[in-house]
């Protein structure tokens, strides 16, 4: 807390700043296209990516303004790649807390996490965690940070 103002993780503010940007670059031709044509149609799938993109920056800046995420702190005890693209796919995390071993599947590129790095996760609060047999399935996440 910084002069009694509440400060996002620098994760979760890196994550809403990408959102809002990619929705002000997908807004950028919608203009220019609406502007030169004069037509509804030729923009409407910028403005609809920009809608969702900015949609999607706001509700994760109101998860993070109102504290609505856990954070797991852990070492990576192993990932899994995909076969063609050899790009991570599942990254395995023993918690710190309880040793508990997480299985957290990624869906987006993440920056190189070998064997043995400490990473934190951002979670909301909302997603589910599965039982898998002695360890936890998670299947979403809103930023991951190697610490």
């Amino acid at each position: 807390m910084k002069n009694g103002k509440q400060c996002l993780p620098v994760p979760l503010t890196r994550q809403v700043c990408f959102r809002i940007g990619a929705g002000i670059l997908f807004f950028l031709p919608a203009l220019f296209l609406s502007v030169l044509y004069r037509d509804f149609l030729l923009p409407f799938p910028f403005l609809l990516f920009s809608a969702f993109f900015l949609g999607s920056g706001l509700h994760l800046w109101k998860l993070s303004r109102n504290q609505q995420f856990v954070i797991l702190t852990g070492v990576c005890c192993g990932t899994e790649r995909s076969w063609i693209q050899k790009r991570i796919n599942r990254i395995y995390l023993t918690e710190d807390a309880e040793g508990i071993r997480i299985q957290i599947l990624v869906k987006q590129k993440v920056r190189q996490i070998q064997k043995g790095d400490r990473i934190q996760v951002y979670v909301s609060k909302q997603t589910p965690v599965y039982d898998c047999g002695n360890e936890k399935l998670l299947c979403s996440f809103l930023a991951l940070e190697k610490i």
